[in-house]
């Protein structure tokens, strides 16, 4: 799951408006924030495909529906003001069938290139 202070209720009636990532979307999709909260420039669309199992809300899957879904916590919600934030949360079975190196190997790769496609890695 991806926590960027969206709800399930509100991910399942596409109110997009309220988000923790607000520098990121005027960034990298001013013209469609759905592109970077739930399309292919979306965390949750980079950790699916690094298979790092289901998130929500990614390209395959945009709605949790009735599934259990987490906005994020008081960090998301106290420091998103200041900077983009995003809480991530992966299954239990992603955590533990996987050798621990594999996958934090894989987490870095998808959040790589999530960063990458969204310009948040600057050249100096």
């Amino acid at each position: 799951m991806v926590g960027i202070r969206l709800s399930a209720v509100q991910l399942n009636n596409d109110d997009l408006n309220t988000t923790s990532i607000e520098s990121l979307i005027k960034l990298s999709c001013p013209n469609d924030r759905n592109e970077c909260i739930r399309g292919s420039k979306s965390l949750g669309t980079f950790l699916e495909a690094n298979g790092l199992g289901i998130s929500y809300p990614s390209l395959n899957n945009p709605k949790p529906n009735n599934n259990t879904f987490y906005k994020g916590g008081f960090i998301t919600n106290h420091y998103s003001s200041k900077f983009n934030v995003i809480q991530t949360e992966l299954s239990y079975v992603v955590r533990n069938e996987f050798n621990p190196k594999i996958y934090v190997t894989k987490y870095v790769q998808a959040l790589m290139k999530f960063m990458k496609v969204n310009q948040l890695l600057q050249k100096k």
